[in-house]
């Protein structure tokens, strides 16, 4: 059979079990691409979701990091007040030392 021969055959020529045949490969094709446009869909809702997701848990990283910071400054700060009052305690220490272990702060 040649080319022609193919080009010139139509869908009224055929029969009807090849037009069966026909029909059900193009009920095949139909539902591919319909299936095919619902799998992109989906893939496009959960892309849509797992970005957004995504920019959720960084705007969360980026709240931990400052929070972080904050306490990280906090700590700084209350360990040089204790050693402040650390230093300030030994200094009272030393003093009632050479006071004399009868000496009361009261009577100075």
């Amino acid at each position: 059979m040649s080319h022609k021969a193919f080009s010139t055959c139509t869908l009224k020529e055929l029969c009807p079990e090849d037009k069966q045949k026909v029909a059900k490969l193009v009920k095949q094709v139909v539902e591919l691409g319909q299936d095919n446009q619902r799998l992109k869909d989906a893939a496009e809702k959960a892309s849509s979701a797992a970005e957004e997701k995504v920019k959720q848990i960084q705007e969360c990283n980026k709240q931990a990091v400052k929070e972080n910071c904050s306490l990280k400054t906090k700590l700084g700060q209350a360990v040089t007040v204790l050693r402040m009052y650390h230093h300030k305690v030994q200094g009272l220490g030393c003093l009632a030392a050479a006071a004399g272990p009868h000496h009361t702060w009261a009577s100075g």
